[in-house]
């Protein structure tokens, strides 16, 4: 315990010391290799650790305006962005940012870290057990990389480390195809290049490699050789750096892990929980729990299918109690189910029901998140739609205007050539005729006309410049729905693949796992299949009713409502999302209020409004619906949705309301949305006759309030729920 305290102590000053220096050099404008370096270097430690609280250190860096025109800086760090979404099993987002990054590594012509990202790429398919797809990338980056290993200068070193990575990613997709010589070939000429580096960690983790495909091979002697080369391997405990050495301490973890594993295929089942236990002991000691859960969990599997059913069934369990004490709701799911598994088999029906109950209850929450999350995508592309439709009329009465303009110069430049021409003939007549008297009144008579040309050649100047001001308000008008559009674009072109992509995924590792699945977990996933194809269905059915509004072909028809029956029927909606958050909702809006509105559009306003702060809201919180007053309408009241969970900074309310500006926050348990839904109530409550706007204070509270018409009923009563007045924000 003490030396897992040292541990985390250790890293936290390093992490402190490293970030002083981050800033100072920033400071001081020094943007050199070891600012880089620096950065880098915490990158890989939160990688290890802690991929969530790596996004904030990277996006608080991307946010630094210094940064400004270093495409090297920011293709780093896209990059960093896409190593921990796949970390945290977001492959869309992923492969969103790697893209990204590969972009600006070519505006800073970096080859090497495109290489580098073509791994990357790679492990995303890898995750999802396209290995050949995998291998494509892993041989792109090889090719690339591909260097003379016997040149070991400084410069070189960079291409001789990816190479080397390179070789082992194929050994580790070869092995998830079963290819477990080819996977050794692989990992023997990792080795050898890791050798000429003098890459001690690398080294260790080649043998790890190299072992545990031996053992796959049944060549337990070289296995075991492998493996013991791991464990008397000194070279990092004098280390002084806590990034060498919890990357150490993993590795030998998980060689622990898998050695044990092996005794288990060899019935050694004392040496195995020998082994298991020293792998806990490293994984407890780096605070990696979702690492050890998974390790316990294998450990359980091989005890199983060797029969060793109770000592399975008691790792299970240990799996289970850290799950739950660290709140890794996945793992806790996956666990459940397996327990439950296990009772069924023994005949405890009680036990294998109440396991399983805890399964499908966390597994619908996240299916619930999930599903959300792809509604407001695809309400993202119908409104994307309606925009690009916008702007491609806007460009055509752009062009009528222009093609207007000019026809009017045109017309402008005759009426001058001919009035100069008129002038020259009128002086020629005169001189011709040596009439001065007629000369002198014929002058006159032209000077007038002359005046009046030019009155009204004025006056064309100043419709033209009017003209030509309307033209470049139309301009900007369309540059900024050329914005839109853009963004729209952006954010369509990464997020809108879930809701099939869900129904696809389950199909394919059905398909791929089939013979390897037992009659339970066959038609669990059946059931899977079923339950998602009908919630695809409702979201298509949602999909298709939202894109009917939005044509204009959903009649608007207002009339008189109860308003607190319409939120207590939305409160019947969010009931069980209330309870697994442990939320208190309290609706105090008066009963006897009647108003006039379109019922499905304020049910739409409610329901999105009331989703966003249960989200926003941690457990234990309080979200309250109140109705009051307006100051100065009498025939106007006003609903507010107010909650005590996170709030918003300044920043955050005034982009509110912003289709350019939107940027979702993610909720408290990291529910996550595309920021539309608040456009939709905006648009809603103003086809309603009303206003929407929001109040918050960051970590105290939000408030979102619209107004409604009171009906004829009520416009004079007073609301005996609220003992002042809402004043209206303009």
């Amino acid at each position: 315990m003490l030396l897992t305290v040292s541990v985390a102590r250790a890293e936290e000053q390093t992490l402190d010391s490293l970030n002083s220096i981050i800033e100072k050099s920033i400071a001081a404008g020094k943007f050199d290799d070891e600012l880089f370096k620096t950065i880098d270097y915490i990158s890989n430690f939160y990688e290890l650790s802690d991929p969530k609280s790596g996004i904030g250190f990277i996006e608080k860096l991307i946010n630094n305006n210094v940064f400004a025109g270093k495409s090297h800086f920011y293709g780093m760090m896209y990059s960093w962005l896409g190593k921990y979404h796949r970390a945290m099993f977001s492959p869309e987002n992923a492969l969103k940012f790697l893209l990204l990054s590969e972009k600006f590594y070519n505006d800073a012509d970096d080859s090497l870290s495109i290489y580098s990202n073509y791994s990357e790429i790679g492990h995303i398919y890898f995750d999802y057990r396209q290995f050949n797809k995998a291998i494509n990338y892993y041989i792109q980056s090889y090719q690339g990389f591909n260097t003379d290993i016997n040149d070991t200068s400084k410069a070189n070193i960079p291409k001789i480390i990816g190479l080397a990575q390179s070789l082992t990613n194929m050994g580790l997709a070869y092995e998830k195809m079963g290819k477990n010589t080819k996977a050794v070939e692989e990992f023997e000429l990792a080795l050898e290049i890791r050798r000429k580096i003098n890459d001690p960690l690398q080294i260790n983790k080649a043998y790890r490699h190299l072992a545990r495909n031996q053992g796959k091979l049944k060549h337990h002697g070289k296995a075991f050789l492998y493996y013991d080369s791991i464990f008397t391997n000194k070279n990092f405990e004098k280390s002084a750096d806590p990034l060498q050495l919890t990357s150490n301490s993993m590795t030998k973890a998980e060689a622990y892990t898998e050695r044990a594993l092996l005794y288990v295929s060899m019935g050694e089942q004392n040496k195995a929980i020998e082994d298991i236990a020293e792998a806990e002991k490293l994984y407890s000691k780096t605070s990696n729990y979702a690492a050890l859960i998974k390790s316990l969990d294998k450990f359980a599997q091989a005890l199983s299918d060797n029969k060793y059913n109770s000592t399975a069934y008691e790792y299970l369990q240990k799996a289970y109690k850290i799950s739950k004490d660290n709140s890794l709701i996945f793992n806790i799911m996956l666990t459940a189910r397996k327990i439950s598994n296990f009772h069924e088999a023994s005949g405890n029906q009680a036990m294998a029901f109440k396991y399983l109950k805890e399964y499908r209850d966390m597994n619908d929450s996240l299916f619930r998140n999930y599903l959300m999350r792809s509604i407001e995508n695809a309400e993202l592309n119908i409104r994307m739609s309606e925009k690009v439709n916008t702007i491609e009329e806007l460009e055509k009465e752009a062009r009528l205007i222009e093609a207007e303009l000019s026809q009017r110069n045109l017309q402008l430049l005759l009426v001058i050539l001919l009035a100069t021409v008129f002038i020259v003939l009128t002086i020629f007549y005169v001189r011709q005729n040596s009439m001065r008297k007629n000369f002198a009144e014929i002058l006159k008579e032209k000077n007038k006309d002359l005046t009046e040309t030019n009155d009204k050649l004025v006056i064309s100047e100043k419709k033209l410049e009017q003209n030509n001001k309307e033209l470049i308000k139309k301009n900007i008008q369309l540059e900024n729905l050329n914005n839109t559009k853009d963004k729209l674009f952006s954010v369509l072109s990464h997020d809108l693949r879930n809701a099939v992509g869900s129904f696809k995924n389950l199909s394919d590792l059905l398909h791929d796992n089939f013979p390897d699945l037992t009659e339970n977990e066959k038609r669990d996933f059946v059931l899977m299949i079923q339950d998602s194809s009908k919630k695809l269905f409702l979201l298509l059915e949602n999909l298709l009713t939202w894109s009917r509004s939005q044509r204009g072909l959903i009649h608007f028809s207002p009339a008189a409502h109860e308003i607190h029956k319409l939120i207590e029927n939305n409160l019947e909606l969010v009931r069980e999302q209330v309870i697994t958050k442990k939320i208190t909702i309290i609706n105090d809006v008066n009963d006897d209020i009647l108003a006039y509105f379109d019922y499905n559009m304020i049910d739409t306003v409610v329901r999105n409004l009331l989703s966003n702060a249960i989200k926003f809201t941690d457990s234990g919180g309080i979200v309250r619906i109140s109705s009051s007053a307006i100051t100065g309408q009498d025939d106007k009241i006003c609903i507010t949705i107010e909650d005590n969970g996170l709030g918003m900074d300044k920043k955050t309310l005034n982009r509110l309301f912003r289709i350019t500006q939107q940027k979702s926050k993610k909720g408290t348990q990291g529910e996550q949305g595309s920021g539309l839904g608040l456009i939709i109530c905006r648009e809603f409550v103003e086809k309603n006759d009303g206003r929407i706007w929001a109040e918050s204070v960051i970590y105290e509270y939000t408030k979102f309030h619209f107004t409604l018409k009171l009906h004829d009923n009520n416009k004079k009563m007073s609301h005996p729920h609220e003992s002042g007045s809402v004043q209206q924000l303009h």
